[in-house]
């Protein structure tokens, strides 16, 4: 360039930046969620809220709506509604709520356009899965290390959490749907929320298990003695709850997210 062009340049530069109103800031980040505890990349998983924050801090107000967990037909979910109303499960985008009702029963409600809240609420996706028969009767103790292992086989990350779902044969299932009518309002526990909450159970039946596995998550979505959160559906009967307990009988299929990729560094 002639030395004799940049006072020229110069001048044309500042007569466009009068022109278009002078140079442009980038537009600010939205604020993060403050409910979003963690999340992880691959699989993609979502916590909003804390069992700890709700059972031991009574903190039991809304802090999602249910409706971002059924954005997608592979989403899956498992948390506990606003004021521990009752039980919310997502299976394929596909919400379905379970209530308290005040005669000790529960009725359950399946949408996709859910308008409830929730005090924790746990989201995952399985955009692509794979699939893997289960050769063994597996009771829910047993059920968290199994998964792992099978997770582990087939190349999943089992350091980050993910999402799984199983489906078949159950028995010895027995879940509850959480009454937080029934409970004092301060500190709680597991066992006084499943006390308290209507009581489901079957010798055996067929159903699907919507569940989390982490190993790093204890207080935050699953309790201090598992490595899984995992709820139950059963179609046939139109109920949901959380399990309390259970055994997948053999046969069962076992959904798990694909290879995980490389993480980045």
């Amino acid at each position: 360039m002639r030395y004799g062009l940049l006072p020229s340049l110069v001048t044309a530069v500042f007569l466009l930046a009068c022109r278009t109103g002078g140079p442009t800031t980038a537009p600010a980040s939205p604020p993060a969620s403050p409910t979003v505890h963690r999340a992880s990349v691959n699989p993609p998983v979502e916590v909003h809220g804390a069992l700890r924050e709700m059972m031991h801090e009574g903190r039991t107000g809304a802090v999602v709506e249910v409706a971002r967990a059924t954005g997608s037909p592979d989403s899956l979910a498992v948390g506990a509604l606003a004021g521990l109303a009752g039980e919310v499960t997502v299976l394929d985008g596909e919400a379905w709520l379970s209530y308290a009702e005040a005669d000790g029963t529960a009725r359950t409600v399946r949408t996709r356009a859910p308008s409830d809240s929730a005090a924790l609420l746990v989201v995952g996706r399985l955009p692509e899965a794979q699939w893997v028969t289960l050769e063994e009767d597996l009771p829910l103790a047993a059920l968290a290390d199994h998964i792992a292992a099978l997770a582990r086989e087939r190349g999943v990350d089992t350091s980050r959490p993910f999402p799984f779902s199983v489906e078949g044969p159950l028995q010895n299932l027995a879940w509850h749907v959480v009454d937080g009518r029934k409970l004092h309002g301060g500190p709680s526990s597991h066992q006084a929320h499943a006390a308290a909450g209507v009581q489901g159970q079957r010798a055996s039946t067929t159903g699907v298990l919507v569940g989390f596995y982490s190993s790093q998550h204890h207080g935050i979505f699953t309790h201090h003695d598992s490595d899984t959160h995992v709820h139950v559906v059963l179609a046939e009967e139109n109920a949901s709850g959380h399990v309390d307990g259970v055994t997948v009988g053999r046969g069962a299929r076992l959904r798990l997210p694909a290879p995980s990729a490389p993480a980045p560094r």
